[in-house]
């Protein structure tokens, strides 16, 4: 069924396919179980897309857009759905990829995306995996993998990373401690070798101000779209710059992840709880929950040093009191 002007104009082969909007579908052929609603959504549809009988893949098929130039560019990707103004405008043969929102999802050829909120995941182009929810939510470079960025202009810095929030968020709030996994049964190679004392005694616990402007600048926080879905600076909010300074005024105690990674090197210890960056747009970070295995460590030396002493004072106080009866 094609309803506007050019809407599923080069169709030949194609069957179950709904066009409806000025050159909706317009370059469809022969690809069938497509849905497009809107102007030029779908428009470049199969252009360039194959059949590939020994492996069985058939590209540029079972895509629904809904909105003006939703998925405008594809040509070969598969399995997409687009929800609104520009969604996955940019998509040529990315697959099962989801966008939500006006601008959301900008990949050319990332697969298994999906980004729900205006501008979510609008600057990943090749990456896949990726699962950004909240207006301009999604990684802060075009390659991350395996991300999931969950809040107003939450920003993964590296693959495989989980974020909550943007760089004003002051507290995460639940009913319970979060609890990671650990379970016997799916460890190997494992070792008593963590380090305690020799570690711990060379950490420096500070307090600290966040420089939350400059940490926002750095996650392209204020970068917006345009009309045209090209990012523009956008000056933030009143209400934004309001809960930064507040968040500034916040004086912090911790540790510098650089410095933490500085001592575990110098007494040769892999410690799992520094991350750091995987390119120039990453961002050191500490896992504070870890610190608990060697202060354990920590305490158990210490423990044995409080022992070993208290014998030798016991037997001290035995020689001083035999002195005494002589």
């Amino acid at each position: 069924m094609a309803v506007g002007s050019g809407a599923l104009y080069t169709n030949s082969n194609g069957s179950s396919n709904v066009a409806i909007g000025r050159m909706a579908l317009r370059m469809n052929n022969d690809r069938s179980n497509i849905v497009a609603v809107g102007d030029s959504a779908l428009f470049n549809n199969s252009i360039g897309a194959v059949y590939d009988p020994v492996d069985g893949i058939v590209e540029g098929f079972s895509n629904t857009a809904v909105g003006s130039k939703a998925l405008y560019a594809n040509t070969r990707g598969t399995g997409n759905t687009a929800l609104g103004f520009r969604a996955l405008y940019n998509v040529v043969n990315g697959d099962r990829c989801t966008g939500i929102g006006e601008f959301a999802l900008g990949n050319t050829t990332g697969d298994g995306n999906t980004g729900v909120g205006a501008g979510s995941l609008s600057t990943n182009t090749s990456g896949t995996n990726n699962t950004a929810v909240g207006y301009q939510a999604g990684p802060n470079a075009a390659t991350r993998t395996n991300t999931t960025a969950l809040g107003y202009q939450a920003s993964a810095t590296s693959s495989d990373q989980v974020r909550l929030g943007n760089s004003a968020v002051t507290t995460i709030v639940g009913a319970v401690a979060f609890t990671s996994t650990s379970d016997a049964r799916y460890k190997r190679n494992i070792e008593e070798n963590v380090h305690g004392l020799d570690f711990i005694m060379k950490l420096r616990p500070v307090t600290y101000n966040f420089d939350v402007h400059k940490m926002a600048a750095f996650l392209n926080e204020d970068m917006g779209m345009d009309a045209q879905g090209n990012r523009v600076y956008r000056a933030p909010t009143p209400e934004m710059v309001a809960a930064r300074e507040q968040k500034e005024a916040i004086r912090y105690t911790g540790l510098l992840a650089q410095e933490v990674e500085a001592a575990a090197k110098r007494v040769g210890y892999d410690f799992s709880a520094v991350t750091v960056p995987e390119d120039e747009d990453g961002m050191y970070g500490l896992a504070y929950s870890e610190f608990v295995v060697p202060l354990v460590k920590a305490v158990q030396e210490q423990q044995a040093q409080i022992e070993q002493q208290q014998q030798l004072i016991e037997q001290l106080r035995k020689e001083v009191e035999a002195l005494k009866q002589r």
